[in-house]
């Protein structure tokens, strides 16, 4: 007989492999406007940064604000993992 406990019927690869609130809360640090930022994304020259709130910069992504020009994130922005964003810095002469 070809039966299927319930219990071994739920556990579909779907749902053992999906990431637990607890782990995303983790890896993640949410700041007072709501914006979630990777642990491991690479933000050089935090100050420069400015996010207008409720944007998620995910990990491995590249942040430069070390060249001195302020980065300007807008509000509701998804910064996907391996991008490499860098301000338009005008020569001086």
């Amino acid at each position: 007989m070809a039966s299927v406990s319930a219990a071994s019927a739920s556990d579909t690869p779907e749902q053992q492999s999906a990431p637990s609130p607890t782990k995303f809360k983790m890896d993640y640090i949410r700041t007072a406007t709501q914006n979630y930022i990777s642990r491991s994304a690479n933000i050089l020259g935090a100050p420069n940064l400015t996010t207008k709130g409720k944007s998620i910069i995910q990990a491995d992504a590249t942040i430069h604000g070390d060249y001195g020009a302020p980065i300007h994130v807008g509000r509701y922005c998804h910064i996907q993992k391996g991008v490499i964003m860098t301000p338009s810095v005008l020569p001086v002469s």
